[in-house]
């Protein structure tokens, strides 16, 4: 996995602003996520977590620190593309389906998904950052306790 995630200098000069997160156990990469800004919103463009590590909250630490990261990169809404496995645990930490992507070369299809990032008044005017000032400790999910 760490030769796949050093892969992640896919755009040398021209590179998108972005943030990546990258969680380890014993120096080893276990789970990472890469949030794109893209104007009012942010694209969660990767969120993965080695199988072993799944349903130990490395995956929900870093889903809201890719919300925390798309907030302070000025975002009000983060979207990504789910895959359908990954659509219940989307859902448990919020997220609501948008849209469907168009069919691609192989007709799949996936869903959508997004959670906003900032309440709105009734007229439309921010208020104040959703899940900004809570969440888990993200050294509490990939602390190295050997």
């Amino acid at each position: 996995m760490r030769a796949w995630v050093n892969t992640l200098r896919l755009f040398g000069n021209a590179a998108p602003r972005a943030e990546i997160h990258v969680a380890e156990r014993a120096a080893q990469p276990i789970a990472w996520m890469r949030v794109i800004p893209h104007g009012a919103f942010c694209v969660l463009e990767d969120l993965w977590v080695q199988p072993a590590w799944q349903g130990a909250g490395v995956g929900s630490t870093l889903f809201w620190l890719a919300q925390r990261s798309a907030h302070h990169l000025g975002a009000q809404r983060l979207e990504w593309e789910a895959e359908p496995n990954a659509i219940g645990f989307y859902k448990r930490m919020g997220a609501r389906h948008i849209r469907d992507t168009p069919p691609n070369e192989w007709d799949r299809v996936l869903q959508v998904m997004a959670v906003d990032l900032v309440k709105e008044d009734a007229q439309g005017a921010p208020i104040a950052p959703v899940n900004d000032a809570s969440g888990p400790s993200r050294r509490a999910a990939v602390a190295d306790d050997g």
